[in-house]
């Protein structure tokens, strides 16, 4: 054991262990950290508002929303005609890249849907979930209410409340 110890002693006393010892420390704690950060942005998207909105039941209006977190913010207006999603205009982004909600918001106004495909499994995009609850929450406002259904997602006085505090008719 003596020994080993020796050997040990040895090799900390040489300069490039040390420099490779406190390479692997900062490795370490940026992994440590990029992981806290990635749970907290989970826990955050989890907490995003996301309602079950269907295009069908969405009435003609401009409806606007914004989603907030710690790392991205956004407020967007969606324009719905004849249940077609028309129109996309983000309002205000902070946290993302130039470009990447323009071409979220294409891909929905392509498909019809506030849902965009997200590829790769491993490659968790939380800027794309807080999009979604966005573009979703404003269409939510939109939502028709038929007394005639049993599968109204909301009330119908819940209904005409959000939709005389959120609709801008064209």
């Amino acid at each position: 054991m003596a020994k080993f110890l020796k050997k040990i002693s040895i090799l900390l006393d040489n300069t490039y262990t040390k420099i490779f010892l406190g390479a692997i420390c900062v490795i370490l704690l940026i992994i440590l950290f990029m992981q806290r950060n990635t749970r907290q942005q989970l826990k955050e998207v989890s907490n995003l508002p996301f309602h079950e909105v269907n295009i069908e039941q969405v009435k003609d209006g401009t409806y606007e929303s914004s989603t907030y977190s710690s790392f991205l913010k956004v407020a967007a207006k969606v324009t719905v005609e004849n249940h077609k999603i028309t129109k996309i205009d983000i309002l205000d982004q902070k946290g993302a890249l130039e470009g990447e909600l323009e071409g979220y918001a294409k891909e929905m106004i392509d498909s019809n849907t506030c849902e965009i495909p997200f590829g790769d499994k491993n490659n968790i995009q939380f800027n794309k979930l807080v999009f979604i609850s966005c573009i979703n929450t404003a269409l939510y406002k939109g939502v028709l209410v038929d007394d005639k259904t049993s599968e109204n997602i909301i009330s119908k006085d819940n209904a005409e409340a959000l939709n005389k505090a959120s609709v801008k008719a064209d």
